[in-house]
């Protein structure tokens, strides 16, 4: 099973994995720093950030290992990276994440489609307090 299988209804990548697959090894990988959560052997999470352009580009919690600190120490993880702050984009029908946000203090921006995916997401933004 991939990890786009896991997506709840409505948030489904119109790509298939192979097509993820080829963009993390031609494009994410290359240029990202990427930090990846096991449990017992099993990636449950992950999360990659381009320092270049101060974006955590990717973070992933698989949905049976949400909700138990993982997400808060993949954002603490990003924070460290790029301690003077950092911009992400979620999925504008992605509640959970958008709250997810919110809570740990990330600010709401402007709303675009994502060029990749044709997908309405919404920016945030972190700044160091």
């Amino acid at each position: 099973m991939g990890l786009l299988a896991l997506d709840p209804p409505g948030l489904r990548h119109p790509h298939p994995l192979t097509s993820w697959r080829r963009r993390w090894i031609d494009d994410i990988v290359p240029v990202h720093t990427v930090v990846v959560v096991e449990d017992e052997d099993v990636v449950v999470g992950f999360a990659a950030v381009d320092l270049r352009t101060r974006e955590l580009s990717q973070i992933f919690i698989a949905p049976d290992h949400q909700r138990r600190g993982i997400g808060r120490q993949l954002l603490a993880w990003a924070q460290a990276q790029m301690p003077a702050g950092f911009s992400l984009h979620t999925l504008a029908n992605n509640v959970g994440s958008r709250a997810f946000y919110r809570r740990h203090g990330l600010i709401e921006g402007a709303t675009r489609t994502n060029p990749y995916n044709g997908m309405e997401t919404v920016e945030y933004r972190w700044a160091p307090p």
